[in-house]
Formats: C-alpha cells, structure tokens, sequence
C-alpha cells in the first residue's frame, strides 16, 4: 500500500512538473527576452552618453591647445619685446644722450667759427665805399647758439624715457613670467583632459564588449530556455516512468497468493515453536 501511495505521489509530482516546465517556459523567455533588451538599451544609452563625453572632451582639448599656442606664442612675442625695449632704452638713454652731448659740443665749435663770421662780416659793413651791403637780419652764432639752447633739456628727457621703457621691459618680464605659468597650467588642464579621454575611451571598449556579450545571449536565451525544458521534461518522464515500476510491485505485493504465501511463511516459525516445547528445553539441557 506505502509503494501505490509513493507511486501515486510521484507521479503527481511528475505531471505538476511537466505542466509547470511548459507552462512556464514561455514565460521564462519572454522574461528573458525582455531583460534582454533592457540591458541592450541601457548599454546603447551609455555607450551615447560616453560618445557625447568624449565629444566634449574633444572639443574642450582643442580650445585647451588654441589657448596653450595663444599663450606660447604671447611668450614669444615678449621673450623678443624684452630685450628690444631694454635695447631701447638703453639707445635713448646712453647713446642718444652722448650724441646731444657730441652735437652740442660740435655747436660750440660751430658757434666760435660762427662768431668770427659774424665779426669779419661787421667789419666789411663798417667799410664806407660798400655803403654796408652786406648787413645781415640776425647773428649767426646768436643762431646757433639758440639750437644749442634748445638740446639742453633733452638730455633729462631721454633719460626719463629710457627709465620708463626699462620699467615697462620689467613689467613686460613680470607679464611674460605669468604667460609661462599659465602656459604651464594650460598644459596640466591638457594631459588631465587627455587621461579622462583614455578613460572614456577603455569605458567604451567595455560597453562594446558588453553589448557584444549582451546580443550573443539575446540570441542564445531561447535555445537555452528550450534545452532546459526539454531536459527537465526528460527528468520528469524518467521519473514518471520509474513511479510506474514503484507501482507494479505495489501492485504485486498486494496480489492475494503473494499475501497468503508471506502470511504462511510468517505463520510456520510460530507453529514449530508452540508444539515442540521439549525440543527446545532438550536442546538446552
């Protein structure tokens, strides 16, 4: 009776297992179909979002680079500015201060030979009999010493022009000091922009890989669901057919020849024992 009742409840566990492994096997790859997809489209949205960051990096480094060449070539520009206006000042305070000084000397000189014109000219129009013509309008070294007069404040002028332009080549040091720096900076801001875009790009090797494994699965998912159901199909035959044979020796079991034959055999041993009492005593003694 215990092995009809195994096999009965095997059997029933054998068919609610092949009505759950078909009835839910659609079930399992629609799901899986669907989970599926979700990862593909959330690979494609971060694969577009990737591609937009790298994007914007691409064009951050490019206004990056056109600022580190716009800063560079700023440095240049004052590396030769820089010694220009210091030669410059240096033209306006030594040399042209020497060659005023050199032309006013050279006036002086003019000025003496200027003044015996002057005298030797006088005397010629004190004469009676050219009746003074040539009488002139003005002094000729009265002239020259006027344009002498004239250069005596240059000097201090020049001088104050040469110590502004070495001020402002300093100033023009300062300015090409802090270009360099942040010409420096730029650079950083550069290989910074440059490591995010390796990051990027390792992050989009992986997603493509992803999606390539993603895709690889959508495509596998029913053959697998299928095998599965089939396998667990087989199982549950094989079990099925196994509660059959449980059933047929429960059956036999209960076949009345079998029941009368265990029965007399049970009875025997009994029988022997309650008619030959001496026997076992004689055996004992």
């Amino acid at each position: 009776m215990v092995l009809l009742a195994g096999a009965l409840l095997g059997t029933l566990l054998s068919a609610g297992g092949l009505v759950l492994v078909w009835v839910e096997a659609p079930r399992a790859a629609a799901g899986a179909s669907g989970l599926m997809d979700l990862a593909a489209r959330s690979l494609d949205t971060t694969q577009s979002g990737l591609s937009l960051i790298s994007s914007s990096l691409d064009q951050s480094r490019q206004s990056i680079q056109l600022m580190e060449s716009t800063a560079a070539e700023i440095g240049t520009s004052l590396d030769q500015t820089v010694p220009m206006v210091h030669s410059t000042a240096n033209l306006v305070g030594d040399n042209m201060t020497s060659i005023i000084s050199k032309t006013q000397s050279s006036l002086a000189s003019a000025r003496a030979s200027a003044q015996f014109v002057d005298d030797t000219i006088g005397l010629i129009n004190s004469l009676p009999l050219l009746g003074k013509r040539y009488a002139s309008t003005g002094s000729l070294s009265g002239s020259i010493e006027q344009v002498s007069k004239s250069l005596d404040g240059l000097p201090a002028s020049l001088t104050a022009l040469s110590g502004d332009l070495n001020a402002s080549a300093d100033n023009l040091q300062q300015i090409h000091d802090r270009v360099d720096g942040l010409s420096g900076d730029i650079r950083r801001m550069d290989a910074s922009a440059a490591q995010a875009q390796d990051v990027v790009r390792r992050y989009q090797a992986l997603v493509s890989e992803l999606q390539a494994d993603a895709a690889a699965a959508r495509k596998n998912a029913p053959g697998i669901i299928q095998a599965v159901k089939w396998a667990a199909t087989l199982f549950f035959l094989w079990l099925a057919a196994a509660q059959v044979g449980l059933a047929l020796q429960g059956v036999e079991m209960l076949a009345p020849g079998k029941r009368s034959g265990q029965a007399a055999s049970a009875a025997e041993p009994l029988a022997v024992s309650s008619h030959d009492p001496d026997g076992e005593n004689g055996a004992a003694g």
